[in-house]
């Protein structure tokens, strides 16, 4: 499965047991393009207990960049093994999560065109659930861009990032 890197509205972290998150601003998130931390006081946790926790980061606002995302071992209840790290992309017009803006995304939005469903789903690079015109707009507005891929991004998550653990 490919991740659809145009948007990205939520984290899921899962765990090998139930794990309660201290708060959404245990997860340290640093946009590495830019160099600056991500405040994450706007994101809320969804299944918080579980053995599957999301952030929901649709109130926090991602700019085109590399990311890397931190849990530190003591922010879970029981506590991790150790810190979990992970790495991911964003970038406006990626609608087939490969990195780069080309003729790939608007071919996604072409043969994905005038359908709708879930939010950046294949096709719908500005995240409104539509695709159409206003993608083909977005993928143009962009279009040569990339962000390099990152040394621990498999590429194989849902349309949220996701990515196991263990306590």
């Amino acid at each position: 499965t490919t991740l659809f890197r145009s948007g990205i509205d939520s984290l899921t972290v899962n765990f090998d047991k139930p794990a309660t998150v201290g708060s959404a601003t245990s997860l340290n998130l640093f946009n590495s393009t830019t160099g600056q931390s991500i405040g994450l006081s706007a994101a809320t946790l969804v299944n918080n207990g579980s053995t599957s926790v999301t952030w929901d980061l649709s109130a926090v606002t991602l700019t085109d960049g590399r990311y890397t995302a931190e849990l530190p071992a003591t922010a879970t209840t029981a506590n991790l093994a150790q810190t979990f790290a992970f790495e991911f992309f964003k970038l406006v017009g990626d609608v087939d999560g490969d990195g780069f803006v080309n003729f790939n995304d608007f071919f996604a939005v072409d043969v994905n065109f005038n359908t709708s469903g879930s939010p950046y789903r294949p096709g719908d690079a500005d995240g409104d659930g539509l695709v159409n015109f206003n993608d083909f707009f977005a993928v143009d507005a962009n279009f040569n861009a990339s962000v390099a891929l990152l040394s621990l991004d498999f590429g194989d998550a849902p349309d949220s990032a996701t990515f196991p653990t263990t306590l």
